[in-house]
């Protein structure tokens, strides 16, 4: 009778206990996910904006912009993300499978991977080994 009534508050207890933990770690844990599914969205978003002022340029001047100088000249509003790799120079409307050629990427994806653009403006989020193989864009020489 005292093993069932031990094993009894035992289960009780560690499911008190869990339920605890439960309701206070789970508030946390969930605002860390948030937290990074937000910022992943802000890239993601970031880089899409970039891509279609980029490709509005090229296909209003039949060159890719020198600089960020071109893109803030025809779009006042924008600035080109902090902490993105940006491909100047490039007309991505001349570029050959622009679905495979990146044009701007996050400055740590070499390292750690994370959100790159392609020329077609696609976003896509990759491993630093998958960004190893990856072509990146080369600026038409002058």
């Amino acid at each position: 009778m005292r093993f069932n009534s031990t094993l009894r508050f035992l289960i009780e207890t560690r499911t008190a206990t869990s339920a605890l933990l439960m309701t206070v770690a789970l508030p946390f844990v969930l605002s860390g996910c948030r937290e990074a599914a937000k910022a992943d969205r802000k890239s993601n978003v970031e880089l899409n904006q970039l891509g279609s002022v980029y490709y509005n340029f090229c296909n209003l001047n039949n060159q890719g912009p020198a600089g960020p100088d071109d893109l803030t000249k025809m779009e006042k509003r924008f600035t080109v993300p902090a902490g993105v790799t940006v491909i100047w120079g490039v007309d991505v409307t001349q570029t050959p499978n622009s679905d495979q050629v990146v044009l701007a990427y996050e400055a740590d994806v070499p390292q750690k991977g994370g959100y790159v653009l392609f020329a077609n403006n696609r976003v896509d989020k990759v491993t630093s080994e998958e960004f190893a193989k990856l072509k990146i864009a080369k600026p038409k020489k002058k």
